[in-house]
């Protein structure tokens, strides 16, 4: 065996799989990431245009690709400090918080008012770093991920799309009280 026939995985690394798929009757594959061949497959499948509408399920193999899998942390202990808004902000800034997990990471900012208490929080706690000066506005700027930042968003991300997002260990924080009525009280008429 040679030095690049296999990958070693540290075992407290979470790991997203990589699938080479090919298609029987084309010359290409693709990599996708998905937790099995099946889904792998699928995930094939469902990307093939009308034009090739005419390619069965069967036609489509998937084989594990390690070289591409990709390697996340397990869960930082910065995680379970957060409220729930502080958690929405650090994934939000990772472009994590909806769509394909697969593509996070495109961004690494956040921009909010220089005040904004989550975004505070987070720079108190060396998750984010507000640009000096202010930013397209009076008040306004860029909070940007430090190195403690991503790889603790790193830590929580879904594996892959449709995996639950993470929930924070802390409650959310008290919401303004409101001047509207309860809910139960509008929805009575006087008799």
């Amino acid at each position: 065996m040679n030095q690049h026939s296999a990958v070693i995985t540290p075992t407290n690394m979470r790991v997203r799989k990589a699938w080479r798929v090919t298609v029987r009757g084309y010359d290409h594959s693709a990599v996708f990431h998905a937790a099995t061949a099946a889904k792998a497959r699928m995930q094939a499948w469902n990307s093939l245009s009308d034009v090739t509408s005419g390619v069965r399920i069967v036609d489509v193999v998937a084989r594990r690709h390690p070289f591409e899998d990709h390697l996340l942390p397990p869960r930082d202990p910065v995680i379970d400090q957060l409220t729930a808004e502080e958690l929405h902000c650090l994934l939000h800034s990772y472009g994590a918080d909806y769509g394909d997990p697969v593509k996070a990471g495109y961004r690494d900012y956040y921009y909010a008012e220089r005040t904004n208490p989550f975004m505070v929080g987070l720079t108190e706690k060396g998750l984010m770093s507000p640009m000096s000066g202010d930013v397209y506005g009076e008040g306004m700027t860029y909070f940007v991920l430090t190195d403690a930042g991503r790889h603790a968003v790193r830590s929580v991300i879904p594996l892959y799309r449709g995996d639950p997002l993470p929930e924070a260990a802390q409650p959310a924080l008290a919401a303004e009280p409101s001047t509207a009525a309860p809910a139960e009280e509008a929805t009575h008429s006087p008799s």
